[in-house]
């Protein structure tokens, strides 16, 4: 039996983490694939979606959310 496996996480990366566990958690001392979830995700969703203009609009929204995060909370 291996022991459990943590990875540790920030704000930007525990999401890819969460998407990387949803498929299967990695086992000891193996390479954490959510370090290219992180890399590759953004670029595979934009060629999957394909329009430039509401991928803006995403953007848009995203960034004011990051901005007025603290008074959301």
């Amino acid at each position: 039996m291996c022991p459990p496996t943590h990875f540790y996480t920030n704000e930007f990366t525990w999401i890819y983490q969460v998407i990387t566990n949803t498929y299967g958690v990695p086992g000891y001392k193996e390479a954490n694939p959510a370090l290219f979830t992180s890399i590759t995700f953004p670029f595979l969703f934009g060629v999957m979606f394909g329009d430039i203009g509401h991928g803006a609009i995403i953007l848009m929204v995203g960034v004011f959310l990051c901005l007025i995060e603290g008074t959301l909370r």
